[in-house]
């Protein structure tokens, strides 16, 4: 039978690289058990770096992960090849970092009075390959419930995330204010606001629920 040529991983993360298609032979037929063939690592002597892959034929009773990768199954005279769903050769993923004082934008909402603050978050560089599931918090002094000065006298009422992607997300807070969207920058600058996130992508198959939770403006 015909190996055709391809890159596998082993249980211990090890490569498994076979540049050329290759020739096994199969069982021979007076074979009755169920075989597995297994392509494996041959190391040196010494067990350090390894010098190629092998093949071999193991009783499927006795493979254990720990002895190769299957490729195949023998029964009854007839070859089964195994089939692998391909992935990106990626691992889960946790990134999670801090935004400036200076990167808010204010926008103004179509309802009177209600303006959002938004901040742009970009973890492209993280080489997330599913969306992850984020969690968010704000930086900065307390907030003081009642404010010496008129124009920073606001109310915040809501916040979400948006646009979350591979590559990153931006944070929407909603804020009621008649003074408009200079105090709302200067109140924004005078407090050093900050968001501090963090980014976790799930294991393949793996789901993530939406949640709030608390007053922590916690969201994933």
């Amino acid at each position: 039978m015909t190996i055709c040529a391809g890159l596998a991983y082993d249980c211990f993360g090890r490569e498994l690289l076979l540049t050329a298609d290759i020739e096994v032979a199969t069982p021979a037929n007076t074979t009755t058990e169920e075989m597995t063939l297994l392509i494996f690592v041959v190391e040196d002597g010494c067990g350090g770096a390894a010098r190629q892959v092998d093949f071999v034929w193991q009783p499927t009773r006795e493979v254990k992960v720990r002895h190769g990768v299957p490729l195949a199954c023998w029964r009854g005279g007839s070859v089964t090849p195994r089939h692998y769903r391909a992935h990106p050769l990626a691992r889960p993923h946790i990134a999670s970092g801090r935004t400036l004082p200076e990167d808010w934008l204010v926008v103004e909402a179509p309802v009177r009075d209600v303006l959002s603050l938004q901040v742009t978050v970009d973890f492209t560089a993280a080489g997330f390959t599913g969306i992850p599931g984020c969690f968010v918090w704000l930086h900065g002094p307390r907030l003081d419930p009642a404010p010496q000065r008129a124009d920073v006298n606001l109310i915040l009422v809501a916040d979400h995330i948006e646009a979350l992607s591979t590559h990153g997300f931006t944070y929407v807070m909603y804020a009621v204010s008649a003074a408009g969207a200079g105090a709302l920058r200067r109140f924004a600058a005078d407090q050093k606001l900050t968001l501090g996130w963090l980014a976790v992508e799930p294991r393949l198959g793996g789901r993530l629920r939406r949640f709030t939770r608390g007053a922590g403006n916690e969201h994933a």
